[in-house]
C-alpha cells in the first residue's frame, strides 16, 4: 500500500485522520523553501489501534538549497554609495555560490544521487536602483563553468 499526503490546505477534503503524520513528495516538486528540506519516506507500523511511522532518509533525492534575504538586513551592503546595481549583482553571485557549498554538504555519497544542486535564491530589495538584471547572473554562472 502507497501513501501521499500533501502538506498544502485544500480544504475540508482531507482524506487522511490526523494520527497518519506522515512525509510529503519523495522528490521537490516545486522550487518553494518548504521543499527544501530533507526528502523522507517511511515505514508505517500497524498494531491493533497503535500506527508508528518509522521515517527512512531518501538517498537520491536532487539537493536543493532555497534561501532568502531581505538587502536591508545586510548592512555589510553599503546600499547607500556607489553603483548600487552592482553591489547587488555581486552580493547575489555571493550567496549562489555559498549555496552551492550548502548544497555540497547534502550529498549522501550514493551514486545515483544527481550532483548538480538546485538552487533558489531570493533576494528582498526595498528600492527599484537595487533591481538588476538576474539573467546576467545566470549568464556570469555559465560562462564560469
Amino acid at each position: 500500500m502507497v501513501l501521499h499526503q500533501n502538506r498544502a490546505d485544500r480544504g475540508p477534503k482531507n482524506y487522511l485522520p490526523g494520527f497518519l503524520d506522515l512525509p510529503g513528495s519523495t522528490v521537490a516538486t516545486s522550487l518553494e523553501e518548504g521543499e527544501s528540506f530533507d526528502k523522507r519516506c517511511g515505514i508505517l507500523s500497524i498494531h491493533k489501534s497503535r500506527f508508528r511511522m518509522n521515517p527512512i532518509k531518501l538517498q537520491t533525492v536532487r539537493p536543493f538549497v532555497f534561501e532568502t534575504v531581505n538587502l536591508i538586513s545586510r548592512a555589510s551592503c553599503k546600499l547607500d554609495e556607489g553603483e548600487v546595481q552592482q553591489k547587488v549583482q555581486n552580493f547575489a553571485t555571493e550567496m549562489v555560490e555559498e549555496m552551492i557549498e550548502w548544497a555540497k554538504g547534502k550529498l549522501t555519497g550514493n551514486q545515483k544521487q544527481p550532483k548538480l544542486p538546485l538552487i533558489r535564491p531570493r533576494i528582498e530589495v526595498t528600492e527599484v536602483e537595487q533591481q538588476f538584471n538576474a539573467i546576467s547572473l545566470s549568464i556570469q554562472s555559465i560562462s564560469q563553468e
